[in-house]
């Protein structure tokens, strides 16, 4: 049976208010399932409750605090409003085009059911630091967090970066400075032999012990690790969860993956993890074909196209095969562990990076804070 999404209606709604906000402070009324309070994930700052919530069409939302830091707009248990449809009615669905489809007659194990068990899906783990949007790329830069000045006490150095070279078994050379300039610009040393500096190709998305593991641009401090909890929803890249700002359906909700900070970006939002994933797109920069500022290019047999759309990278999993064969097993990784998905939301906790050894171990950065 076809499952109406969530419609919140087009009309001009009252801002209401939770009236729990201790400072008087008034917020806007939320949309279904979206952020209602929280720390980390509501303007107000405080736990608990601090909007009220919008109904979706003739259903009631309250505010339910789920930790400290989240509090979320769900269906309320007295059921809905006094226009609600009752399983018997006509339910509309969300059409996909402009054209309003005809409403869809369904019975009430069909509608309720599956509307009941969306809501139970969508929990935020106790111990949530906060909800944050994922994008994907992968442009063979030198990472931000391999220059030493933006790294803070480590016991072993910055990330390490790599050269345009690579060894008989195809592994790539790394770079024993810290201070060779990128290929994708800026000052630096000129070379090391021979080479400017490039990310290392194989800082790509791997399982060890049926635990996801990967690197990230952020804006957060380098070198820290953070552990994601798949939601099934999109959240944007200022936490709030949201509909149609990606494909994603949910196929990974309650998997994790943990993930190492290793590079920033100025068009990134204060909640969004970009998951260095390759043939996930190049985004601004592209080390790997062309021809970078500071060249040659990582990967010169190879041209952008290979690589699919600028952003979001290629579409299917036969397309990692146009890619260079350092990285297809880490293209490839995208349609096979997590499932083809595209930008899922997340959930995200602070974690230790010295109890992930297989992580720090690849990028060669560890913090002090972090030794376990």
């Amino acid at each position: 049976a076809v499952v109406p999404e969530a419609v919140v209606p087009e009309a001009v709604v009252p801002e209401a208010v939770a009236g729990a906000v201790e400072d008087g402070t008034e917020y806007p009324a939320v949309a279904p399932y979206g952020a209602c309070g929280g720390k980390s994930s509501h303007p107000c700052g405080q736990a608990g409750t601090c909007a009220a919530c919008l109904p979706n069409g003739g259903q009631d939302f309250v505010c339910v605090e789920g930790n400290e830091w989240y509090s979320q707009c769900i269906p309320s248990d007295g059921g809905s409003s006094d226009d609600a449809a009752t399983p018997s009615e006509e339910v509309e669905e969300k059409p996909e085009q402009e054209d309003v489809e005809k409403p869809v007659q369904e019975d009430e194990e069909d509608i309720v059911a599956p509307v009941a068990m969306a809501a139970e899906a969508f929990v935020v783990p106790e111990d949530s630091e906060g909800l944050a949007g994922t994008t994907r790329f992968f442009d063979g830069c030198k990472a931000t967090c391999s220059w030493e000045g933006n790294v803070g006490k480590t016991v072993s150095g910055p990330v390490q970066s790599c050269s345009n070279k690579f060894d008989e078994n195809g592994n790539q050379i790394r770079l024993s400075s810290t201070n060779v300039r990128s290929a994708c610009g800026g000052g630096g040393d000129s070379d090391e032999g021979g080479s400017v500096a490039y990310e290392c190709v194989d800082r790509a998305p791997f399982s060890d012990s049926d635990q996801r593991y990967g690197f990230a641009a952020a804006n957060s401090r380098c070198c820290e690790c953070y552990e994601l909890t798949f939601l099934d929803v999109s959240v944007d890249s200022e936490g709030q969860p949201c509909t149609g700002c990606s494909k994603y359906t949910g196929e990974l909700a309650g998997e994790t993956m943990v993930i190492q900070v290793i590079n920033s970006g100025g068009d990134l939002g204060p909640k969004q993890f970009d998951l260095q994933i390759p043939g996930g797109g190049l985004g601004i920069f592209n080390a790997l074909t062309s021809s970078p500022p500071n060249g040659p290019a990582l990967f010169q047999d190879y041209e952008e196209a290979d690589f699919g759309q600028r952003y979001g990278g290629v579409s299917t999993r036969e397309e990692c095969a146009q890619l260079p064969q350092q990285l297809r097993e880490g293209c490839e990784f995208r349609f096979s562990s997590l499932n083809g998905s595209d930008n899922p939301g997340v959930s995200y906790k602070r974690v230790k990076c010295g109890f992930h050894p297989s992580l720090y171990e690849k990028s060669g950065c560890l913090l002090e804070s972090d030794v376990v």
